[in-house]
């Protein structure tokens, strides 16, 4: 939320690790401009695309 209110054009944030799954889901309802995922899951941190597609259709918050 803080990098979209500083900044003027879109942007991207990637991160791994222990909290990487949820920034994968929450990044785009936060500000981010593009969401990355991959065909099938995987056990690491990338979010499958039809997963991450159901979270982004059910979270429902105004943009920061």
């Amino acid at each position: 939320a803080l990098l979209k209110q500083a900044l003027s054009k879109p942007f991207t944030q990637l991160c791994n690790g222990k909290f990487s799954r949820i920034h994968r889901y929450m990044g785009p309802k936060l500000g981010c401009a593009v969401a990355f995922a991959v065909l099938d899951e995987t056990p690491d941190s990338q979010p499958s695309i039809r997963h991450l597609k159901t979270v982004m259709e059910t979270i429902n918050f105004p943009p920061a």
